[in-house]
């Protein structure tokens, strides 16, 4: 599972905050790569993956942040793999989104 992060903003998919955060942290070679969201969570779930996190709340500072909880697919190089597992997917890195449980892993 992992939880994308994306202040709230327009309307975005959550894999392209993946793609852009990712290649953002380093540039794979195009071919290279490849992520989808786990479709049979999503359906069961009916497409109720989004969720609306509140820091602060009640504070003049608030933040509203949206994110995605969804086990996902990723085929990457090895290192890009870990800049992920070690920095965080997504946004929001440094407030702890974007963390992730590897469930499996193949060479």
């Amino acid at each position: 599972m992992m939880y994308l992060a994306r202040e709230r903003r327009a309307p975005t998919r959550p894999d392209n905050c993946f793609v852009d955060s990712i290649f953002s942290k380093t540039q794979p070679l195009p071919g290279q790569f490849g992520f989808a969201l786990d479709a049979a969570y999503v359906e069961r779930m009916q497409g109720k993956v989004q969720k609306l996190i509140t820091l602060k709340e009640g504070r003049s500072d608030e933040t509203k942040i949206k994110g995605t909880l969804a086990p996902f697919r990723l085929r990457a190089p090895c290192e890009l793999m870990e800049v992920g597992y070690a920095c965080g997917f997504g946004e929001k890195n440094s407030m702890g989104f974007g963390m992730v449980k590897v469930q499996l892993c193949v060479d």
